[in-house]
Parts: C-alpha cells; structure tokens; sequence
C-alpha cells in the first residue's frame, strides 16, 4: 500500500509539472549539461545565457562531455588498486 501511494503521488507530480520537464528535457538535448542556476532560470522562463567558447584550433572538433583527466586515481594502469 506504501509502495502504490507513493508512486501515484510521484506519477501526479510529474503530470502536475509536464511542461517544466519538457523544458528541462530540450535544454539538456542542446546544452547536455545545466547548471542548478541554469535549471533555476529556465523554471522561472528566463533564458540560458552561456559565452561562446574561444576560438581556437579544437573548435572545429567535437567535444566530449567526458573530463580529461590526469590518469587513473588508483595509480596502476590495470584499474585496480594499488596492492590488490
């Protein structure tokens, strides 16, 4: 009984606030990433305002939403642990 309240009461949420989602759901698919500012904004209606990247040589390449990171944090190079 717990269960089935609960999920009705989230179904009646998400139908209550469909157009906010569907807000949300374009914003994600053209920016892939928003801030919670970004998500505060869009709520209220305003729009997102982002800088354009510089102009540099990788601007012409696609970028991965994926961080460059500086290698592995366990240390070894086969993704276990050290001592493992």
């Amino acid at each position: 009984r717990i269960v089935e309240e609960a999920y009705q009461r989230a179904r009646q949420i998400l139908t209550d606030n469909d157009h906010e989602l569907e807000t949300l759901g374009k914003a994600l698919l053209e920016y892939e990433t928003l801030s919670g500012e970004e998500i505060k904004a869009l709520l209220r209606g305003e729009a997102i305002l982002r800088e354009d990247p510089p102009q540099d040589s990788d601007s012409s390449r696609p970028r991965s939403s994926v961080p460059r990171g500086g290698g592995n944090p366990s240390g070894s190079s086969d993704g276990m642990p050290q001592g493992v």
